[in-house]
């Protein structure tokens, strides 16, 4: 049975009917008249209707509202020359569901020729899901071509399979200079230098996007205006769905300033003055500088795309693409092998010694890192002899620390020497001193024993008269009066040198009235004075008193002494020396002068210093100074200063807290 034959006899008909019933589409068969013959079960599902509400009615039912009133005229049109086709091509179609939703449709209309007249069988598609691809197609295609229109950075442009331009957005114009309408139509070498043009260099590019799929390149293109820039360009072919080439899309990029960066990047890594590797992320050498293949012995086209481990000794290379592949998972600035030795291998198969500094570099090929590598053998020999000075330092420091304790022990035992020498002197003074009043009492005790004697003589013979009686009682009162007072001289005497003999051997603690205590040291000076021409004054407040210690203002004041009459004055010279005690608003000061010959400049800094002294072999230890100073500065808490310059005397100042500090030593 033909196109148009109707189908013969009851089976045909039973035949035909399965065939409608068991399309995949709506079927409905319509009379001349416009109504409804015959339906399918997907004409049911489409429409919402059960057949029963299908059959007899017109077919004007399922056509939407607005379209209803010119249906029936389309539809006497169309039986005037009835043939196989789609119904309202180029129009959106929409059938009426039971619901009152229009769903988009697509009709074939086949005619039927029957003894009842024609009928019209319709084929129908629900094609809502076809609409909604086909509408998000467009607006993907909306999107894209708004897309490449309004970018600016890319000159993005699609070819023809010939290679003229058929299509051109703003980039293009921007980056190339040429409006669309004087473009479009012409072949794409027009930006191609003539020397690549002459080279076939355009269709070479087009051959090979078509033949591999994508061609990507860089060189040099023209501008309108005849100026060059540098090009980044992607080319890539077009096919139909029967792989027929339907042209090409062209993508190009202003890469100028990165390719003079790139320029100048490889001409500061070149002038490096060490040797600089930079690395792909496969291990493999993209860059070298001079001083690489002056460091490792190969030029660089034999180091170039070549692995990096062939720089590694042997004994580390198996080891090195974990580690490598390591620092690639997480890169960052960092010297590489810290707290380990790294040799480079040379080509000559020596080891040296290197430090390496890896810098990460994210480029538009991928992630490189640029390795920057120090010889440093001359570093490493340096170190060996530097630590071979520090052993040789570490032995002269322990025995300059031997040789430092020993003399501290020297020095020490020779403090004290100088302390017992200075309790010497006391002990003689105290002798000399006690000598005059125990004489004068022995004197006048010898007299008494004489008159004593006489007067028992005078008694024994009988001849006692009362005026030799008179006399001796009168010599007995005299004697008795000069031996008692001299006899408290000596007790006072031994009194005040045994305080200052504690105090000087002591470490103890007390209050005190600075003018008495100083006056007793001086008690105890006065043998030492009484062989010079010199005088000693003292200018303190009565009532001033100090909660300190006192043996070692004894030995401070001894010492101060002392020097100033070793040092101080010039033979035969009556000096003065004058102690001047004040307060201050932190504490007391004591000032030390002498109107003596004072101290030359180069020795003022050095006086304090243990064993300096200017009468070495004379009997100077060069201690008494360095003991002052340490006993002011560590025992007192204090601190002692002096000022002098040559024929203007010297003056020693300490000062002291009211209370002393914390810090001092006991």
């Amino acid at each position: 049975m033909g196109p148009g034959d109707s189908p013969g006899g009851p089976q045909g008909e039973a035949l035909f009917r399965l065939a409608v019933e068991a399309a995949p589409n709506a079927m409905v068969m319509v009379g001349s008249d416009g109504r409804i013959a015959l339906v399918n079960a997907q004409t049911e599902k489409l429409f919402g209707y059960p057949r029963s509400e299908l059959i007899g009615q017109r077919i004007e039912m399922l056509v939407p509202q607005r379209n209803r009133g010119q249906h029936p005229q389309q539809r006497e049109d169309y039986l005037r020359d009835p043939q196989t086709r789609s119904m309202g091509t180029g129009r959106d179609l929409y059938g009426l569901t039971r619901d009152g939703r229009e769903v988009p449709i697509e009709i074939g209309l086949n005619p039927l020729k029957t003894g009842n007249g024609t009928l019209v069988l319709a084929s129908i598609i629900d094609i809502t899901e076809r609409k909604r691809i086909e509408d998000a197609v467009r607006r993907s295609e909306a999107r894209f071509r708004l897309m490449v229109s309004s970018v600016k950075d890319y000159a993005i442009l699609m070819l023809d399979p010939q290679g003229l331009v058929a299509s051109w957005n703003d980039g293009a114009q921007r980056l190339k200079g040429y409006a669309e309408p004087e473009i479009l139509g012409r072949h794409f070498s027009t930006f191609y230098p003539p020397e690549e043009i002459a080279s076939g260099r355009p269709d070479r590019e087009l051959r090979r996007a078509r033949d591999e799929g994508r061609f990507e390149d860089e060189g040099w293109r023209l501008r309108r205006d005849g100026s060059r820039f540098w090009a980044s360009v992607i080319i890539t072919p077009m096919f139909d769905e029967a792989g027929a080439l339907t042209g090409y899309s062209k993508v190009t990029r202003d890469i100028t300033e990165r390719k003079r960066s790139e320029e100048r990047f490889r001409l500061v890594v070149e002038a490096a003055p060490n040797a600089m590797i930079m690395v792909d992320a496969g291990g493999r050498i993209s860059l070298v500088n001079a001083q690489t293949e002056k460091l490792f012995g190969y030029p660089r086209e034999d180091l170039i795309g070549m692995p990096v481990e062939m720089l590694v000794p042997q004994g580390r290379r198996l080891g090195h693409p974990t580690l490598r592949e390591s620092y690639f998972g997480k890169p960052q600035t960092r010297a590489m092998g810290s707290g380990r030795d790294l040799h480079g291998q040379m080509r000559d198969g020596r080891q040296v010694p290197i430090e390496i500094g890896l810098n990460p570099i994210e480029t538009s090929e991928g992630l490189f890192v640029l390795a920057s590598i120090i010889d440093i053998t001359e570093r490493k020999r340096a170190e060996q002899e530097l630590r071979n000075l520090n052993q040789s330092l570490a032995a002269q420091i322990d025995e300059t620390s031997a040789a430092l304790a020993k003399l501290q022990v020297a020095q020490s035992q020779l403090v004290q020497a100088e302390k017992l020498a200075s309790l010497g002197g006391l002990v003689a003074g105290i002798s000399h001193e006690i000598n005059t009043p125990v004489g004068i009492g022995v004197t006048a005790a010898s007299h008494l024993d004489a008159e004593v004697r006489n007067l028992t003589r005078a008694v024994a013979a009988g001849g006692l008269t009362k005026s030799q009686f008179d006399r001796f009682l009168q010599s007995v009162s005299q004697s008795s009066d000069i031996i008692l007072m001299n006899l408290r001289r000596a007790a006072e005497l031994i009194q005040s040198f045994k305080r200052v003999a504690v105090d000087q051997s002591s470490e103890e603690r007390r209050r005190i009235r600075l003018k008495a205590y100083f006056e007793e040291v001086l008690v105890s000076l006065r043998p030492k004075m009484k062989t010079t021409p010199h005088r000693i004054e003292l200018d303190c407040p009565e009532e001033l008193e100090m909660d300190t210690i006192p043996g070692a203002w004894s030995q401070v004041l001894t010492n101060l002494v002392v020097n100033a009459l070793s040092h101080a004055f010039d033979p035969g010279q009556a000096g003065l020396m004058r102690i001047e005690v004040d307060c201050t608003e932190t504490g007391v000061r004591v000032r030390f002068r002498d109107d003596g010959h004072g101290i030359a400049a180069e020795n003022l800094a050095k006086i304090f210093d243990p064993f300096f002294t200017t009468r070495r072999g004379q009997g100077g230890t060069g201690l008494g100074l360095h003991i002052v100073f340490n006993l002011v500065h560590q025992t007192l808490g204090g601190s002692i200063g002096v000022d002098s310059a040559p024929g203007h005397g010297t003056c020693f100042t300490i000062l002291l807290p009211q209370t002393r500090r914390q810090g001092a030593e006991p």
